[in-house]
């Protein structure tokens, strides 16, 4: 069983997704300022950090998302959102537009033929 410590550290192996990653972070933690709550912010980071396999990140944003008060069931259903009835309207299309921003190409290159 691999275990976080035994993981290349993201920075060093993949520094341009390190990059993208920390800025998207702290585009979502500013959004705050703009009435986006602690605790919906880090429900964005843990599903992204879902998508994108990241451990180091999945791990800091889940802990982070109960400091702010986000209930464990909710995390342990994040995968499931659209099929459960436990998000609010509001986290429901956040986690739609996070998605959507995840899944877009980050470069021309990076389009399918």
């Amino acid at each position: 069983m691999m275990h976080a410590e035994d993981l290349p550290y993201m920075d060093k192996a993949l520094p341009d997704a390190w990059k993208a990653a920390g800025e998207f972070a702290t585009a979502i933690s500013s959004a705050t300022a703009s009435g986006l709550t602690l605790a919906e912010s880090e429900i964005i980071k843990v599903r992204v950090s879902q998508l994108n396999g990241c451990v180091f990140c999945l791990d800091l944003h889940s802990r982070q998302a109960r400091k702010h008060g986000v209930p464990q069931q909710k995390l342990d259903l994040l995968p499931a959102w659209r099929e459960t009835t436990l998000f609010t309207s509001r986290e429901t299309a956040l986690l739609a537009v996070a998605e959507t921003a995840t899944a877009v190409p980050l470069s021309e290159n990076s389009k399918a033929d």
